[in-house]
């Protein structure tokens, strides 16, 4: 997982300004540069330097116009999960699952403010974005800030989210593995899980692989893009719904 703005934490995770882009130049540096010389092609008067004095923004900036992002806050309500962007693109690849009285409003103009940056949005953190949160409906637009100097805000280009829990999910259908996580409280939890066939029928005293199918299908059942929910081997008939960025370490066990 590669963290784009604050350190996550999470198992594997690895900055973005640790990866080398061309000519060895940090990857964080590069696409702030690159998202730079972008926005100037738009006629936003940006100095050569502005990136040195707003390299996250830039950053952001890059995500929003260049994929669907996942952002997730923490606040005093609890966790909020939503999809944004400021691309026209991505909305009209996704037209097929948006809801109707939303299309009406993509077709009459409504959100065409978001789709472009100001000077404004870059220099004080403030990043006009479509929300866009899904249920048994679809998804749902809105119009919304995202505060990208905000220590409670994580964001990350969905596939990258997707890049990740595809490869969790590869190892727990072949191994047996200790979870180390953050609950949703913040206390620390470890559990034995897997999805790996033989050990689930084991766990659930049967030799019918087809009682596995409700566990696989409940895995992703949550609209929050980042949670899991695992069986705890630990236990009989218990389930623990982890979220992908609280997960602090994975050891295989078999």
């Amino acid at each position: 997982m590669i963290d784009f703005l604050k350190p996550s934490g999470c198992h594997c995770s690895r900055p973005l300004s640790q990866i080398s882009g061309l000519a060895n130049t940090p990857m964080n540096i590069q696409i702030a540069q690159v998202q730079q010389e972008i926005l100037k092609s738009f006629s936003l008067p940006l100095s050569h330097d502005f990136y040195n004095l707003h390299l996250n923004n830039l950053i952001v900036s890059y995500l929003l116009y260049s994929s669907l992002c996942y952002v997730q806050s923490e606040g005093q309500n609890g966790l909020d999960s939503y999809y944004v962007t400021k691309q026209s693109t991505i909305l009209d690849g996704l037209k097929p699952f948006i809801v109707s009285k939303d299309i009406a409003k993509l077709n009459k103009g409504y959100f065409d403010d978001r789709y472009k940056t100001t000077l404004s949005e870059l220099t004080e953190s403030k990043h006009k974005v479509i929300v866009l949160r899904a249920d048994a409906d679809g998804y749902h637009l809105g119009k919304g800030i995202f505060y990208s100097n905000s220590r409670n805000n994580a964001i990350y280009p969905a596939y990258a989210l997707r890049g990740y829990k595809k490869t969790l999910l590869g190892v727990l259908k072949r191994r047996v593995i200790r979870i180390s996580c953050l609950d949703s409280s913040g206390g620390d939890i470890k559990f034995v899980t897997t999805l790996n066939g033989d050990a689930l029928c084991k766990w659930l005293g049967t030799s019918q692989l087809s009682q596995c199918q409700p566990i696989w299908r409940q895995v992703e059942g949550s609209y929050c893009e980042a949670n899991l929910t695992l069986p705890n081997l630990n236990t009989s008939n218990e389930f623990v719904t982890v979220n992908l960025l609280h997960i602090k370490n994975v050891q295989i066990l078999l």
